[in-house]
């Protein structure tokens, strides 16, 4: 038992039986490292170098470019407003939109091709870049926006970063005039009707008062309380002297009989005023259906008007909308032309190649070891003395020219 206890102990690999691994087979160790390094080393070399430049935008801080915007996104039915939430959700999701439009890279790659003089660059790469070399990142905090162009040319990364502020805004601007012809088409109509309505309760409200022939309902119910008042007064006293009268003469006195003909003309009028209409003022009934009636036409009135003006009102906005020119992004950083290369360093890939070669060269030091090993081991004998016989018989069945040997006979 002690000595099965030693022999397992001894066949345990300890770590000087690795280290002698790797001294035994150092060389193909420092060949996988020298070859992994120069491998990468000579990738880096013939890839094309590349340039970076970025620009950073933000929502403009002008007063209608958030207001446009959120008009452009209701206009196009783009999804998430409400849950970017307000004025600046529209704005930000509407240039997120753009920024990953074809129509912007079409508008970047016309201003790129038409910059003259020192500004020009040149412009064989453009569609490329346009196609796979402009990347866009957005952060929801700060509402901004970040693109970074990559190009074999770093003035032209540097010229395509410049012109995406300007083909935003003027992408916006176009869909500004665009949403506000439709918003105007609409209007036009919404103008007509609320002028015809207009008309037509200006029309009503006139027709009732010359039907009534009073330029104010108000006025002729103060002078109808006014003339019953007097009326009952004018009574009174001629009660009063009737009263008096009949006291002191006789039914067919002169007097008394004038009397109580005054008292029953001014009773006749008072019941007539509270009937009926009479010649210049109105009568005690038809007061409140008439000044009902009056106020309700001028409600009427006064709310078509409204509606007429905020329509109109609406209209010189639209209108104005279509010849104004608001920036709806800003830029805070602004692209520079870039001194150096992007992507990893020549030095920094020779390192990675070294560091890979290593490991495979490691690795394939101990897979041969186990070979050598296992070569001697007792219980591997008939493999490899099939394995031996099998490759020899390959090896002697080839002529130099090709030709398969035959065997003796």
């Amino acid at each position: 038992m002690d000595s099965n206890r030693q022999t397992a102990a001894t066949d345990e690999p300890t770590l000087l039986d690795g280290v002698a691994v790797l001294l035994r087979y150092w060389k193909r160790v420092a060949l996988a490292t020298l070859l992994g390094a120069l491998l990468l080393l000579g990738y880096g070399l013939l890839q094309q170098r590349r340039y970076t430049s970025r620009v950073v935008m933000v929502p403009s801080s002008a007063g209608g470019g958030d207001s446009r915007a959120q008009a452009i996104a209701a206009q196009l039915r783009l999804p998430g407003i409400a849950g970017i939430g307000g004025q600046g959700g529209s704005s930000q999701l509407l240039v997120q939109s753009i920024l990953r439009s074809q129509a912007l890279r079409d508008s970047v790659s016309a201003r790129v091709r038409a910059l003259r003089g020192k500004d020009a660059v040149p412009t064989a790469a453009l569609p490329a870049v346009l196609r796979t070399g402009l990347a866009v990142e957005s952060d929801p905090n700060t509402r901004s926006a970040s693109v970074t162009v990559t190009a074999p040319d770093p003035r032209l990364a540097a010229a395509v970063a410049g012109q995406v502020p300007e083909a935003v805004n003027s992408i916006v601007n176009a869909l500004a005039v665009e949403t506000a012809v439709r918003r105007r088409e609409g209007l036009d109509r919404q103008v007509d009707d609320a002028r015809r309505q207009l008309a037509q309760s200006e029309n009503r409200l006139r027709a009732f008062q010359e039907r009534h022939g009073i330029p104010d309902v108000q006025e002729q119910a103060r002078q109808t309380v006014d003339a019953s008042a007097e009326l009952r007064q004018q009574i009174s006293q001629a009660e009063v002297r009737v009263a008096m009268l009949a006291r002191t003469s006789t039914p067919d006195n002169p007097q008394y009989r004038a009397a109580v003909a005054q008292l029953e003309t001014l009773r006749g009028q008072l019941s007539r005023m509270g009937s009926e209409r009479g010649d210049l003022l109105l009568s005690r009934g038809a007061i409140p259906e008439i000044r009902l009636e009056a106020q309700r036409l001028m409600r009427e009135y006064t709310k078509d008007e409204q509606v007429y003006l905020a329509v109109t009102a609406e209209m010189a906005g639209v209108q104005a909308d279509v010849g104004q020119d608001l920036a709806v992004v800003s830029v805070l950083d602004r692209p520079e032309v870039p001194e150096a290369p992007s992507g990893p360093r020549l030095g920094l890939l020779a390192i990675a190649g070294a560091m890979l070669g290593l490991t495979l060269g490691v690795a394939a030091a101990f897979v041969s070891d186990y070979f050598r090993r296992a070569r001697t081991a007792p219980e591997y004998q008939d493999f490899f003395s099939e394995w031996d016989h099998v490759r020899g018989a390959a090896l002697r069945g080839r002529g130099g020219n090709g030709r398969t040997r035959q065997p003796a006979s």
